[in-house]
């Protein structure tokens, strides 16, 4: 599965979409998008089908530098979760 990393910056927050599936291959085009933006982030995860374990670790380290994660759906929400214990 393919991934579609796109930057929406607003007044108050940027936005980055990400679409698609999140594997350790694709990491690095998040994390340009992420690095590049101006803070704060809001990741919209609502186009996200899958993540590996490296994808989730990433958004993981996301969310604890204080990009806020928005729009995951449930399955996106229990491998953060899961992830965490």
């Amino acid at each position: 599965m393919t991934i579609r990393v796109s930057t929406e910056a607003g007044e108050t927050v940027t936005i980055i979409r990400i679409e698609g599936g999140l594997t350790s291959a694709s990491l690095p085009d998040v994390i340009a998008a992420c690095d590049s933006a101006n803070r704060p982030l809001r990741l919209d995860l609502s186009g996200l089908r899958s993540a590996d374990t490296d994808g989730i670790r990433a958004l993981q380290s996301l969310s604890e530098a204080g990009a806020e994660l928005h729009g995951a759906s449930p399955y996106i929400n229990e491998l953060l979760l899961v992830a965490k214990t």
